[in-house]
């Protein structure tokens, strides 16, 4: 889902991988039965849209903008529809209606109702890339770039203000208000993506002073941890039990200065983390296996919650989730990627 290597090297970079499988855990965890659950709606999607800008490789000068943007679609929009029709399947409901059903208002995407959860993240992580490569190419200097993204911004946070109580609603949008694949949500994600992207040599530099600190005094990492951590937990007493304020499937950007101060102070968390975590081999390298396939548990995640629910008739247990939605997607990624045509299909890599 984000590819990423050095320019250099063609290796992927093993820390970002680390961040990644932390995110993509949080990620399940944000859909279990947790009754905390709603915390990791507050950084684990934006942090996502940073790592993906910072991984981003545009295409520069007269490199075609047109070839780069079909990439993309096959690489998402494909597997969009394999697993779209794969969670259909898991619903056992075979009539012609629910099929048609499925058809269209998956097709319509976004955040209406009958839609595959995931959907939404798919059409916005690829929507942002088109209209960030559309920045980069027409907009000719830092100024106007940075005026266009803070326009943006501005626009998203203001339609959260607006358009629920137009719709008379105290929560979220109605759904006669919801655009197709929730292009609106791109009002904000282009701009996360954009730190990543334009900011990516700070980044790079703040992470080579943190692992050149760690390697010389380990303490550091404790002590940055321990220190980002104690922000977090601030910053969560003063949203308390409001999770549901920041959630940006439904374009809720309420406390969006809280919400942003929580996703940088976890960045810079994770960065630590996924730093002094190099000196344990073995629990890092299951973080890095686990982010490298997390296109395909991103996916299936929720298949194997409806599968095991249904089969079941009760909740699946939560750490049973984590673990099952980890190893199917390492498994399924292992067996997949050796034959390019599967690889497409199911989003392998």
């Amino acid at each position: 889902m984000i590819e990423h290597s050095s320019k250099q090297t063609g290796k992927r970079i093993e820390w970002i991988d680390t961040i990644k499988g932390f995110l993509i855990c949080c990620i399940i965890l944000g859909h279990s039965n947790m009754s905390i659950s709603g915390i990791f709606n507050w950084f684990h999607i934006p942090l996502f849209f940073i790592l993906a800008g910072l991984v981003l490789r545009l295409p520069e000068g007269k490199e075609r903008l047109i070839p780069w943007i079909r990439k993309k679609a096959v690489r998402l929009l494909i597997p969009y529809i394999t697993y779209t029709f794969l969670f259909w399947l898991s619903q056992s409901d075979f009539s012609v209606h629910s099929f048609i059903r499925m058809v269209l208002f998956n097709a319509y995407g976004g955040r209406i109702r009958n839609v595959y959860t995931v959907n939404w993240y798919i059409t916005c992580l690829f929507l942002s890339y088109v209209i960030l490569a559309l920045i980069d190419r027409f907009e000719k200097n830092d100024k106007s770039r940075i005026l266009t993204l803070s326009i943006m911004s501005i626009i998203g946070i203001i339609e959260t203000y607006t358009l629920i109580p137009i719709g008379g609603g105290t929560t979220d949008i109605p759904t006669w208000l919801c655009l197709p694949w929730n292009i609106d949500v791109c009002l904000v994600f282009v701009p996360l993506m954009a730190i990543g992207y334009y900011g990516k040599k700070i980044i790079m530099s703040g992470q080579n002073r943190i692992r050149q600190m760690i390697s010389v005094k380990p303490w550091c990492a404790i002590t940055g941890t321990l220190i980002s951590g104690a922000i977090i937990i601030v910053l969560r007493w003063l949203v308390r039990d409001q999770y549901d304020l920041f959630v940006m499937k439904y374009s809720r950007y309420r406390m969006f200065y809280i919400a942003f101060a929580i996703q940088i102070c976890c960045f810079i968390l994770l960065l630590f983390v996924s730093t002094g975590l190099g000196r344990f081999r073995i629990l890092n390298g299951i973080f890095q296996t686990i982010g490298r396939v997390s296109s395909i548990i991103m996916f299936t995640h929720l298949i194997i919650k409806s599968i095991y629910e249904r089969l079941l008739n009760t909740s699946i247990p939560t750490m049973l989730f984590l673990l099952t939605s980890s190893m199917v997607g390492c498994a399924l990624n292992y067996l997949l990627k050796r034959n390019k045509g599967l690889s497409i299909v199911f989003g392998a890599g």
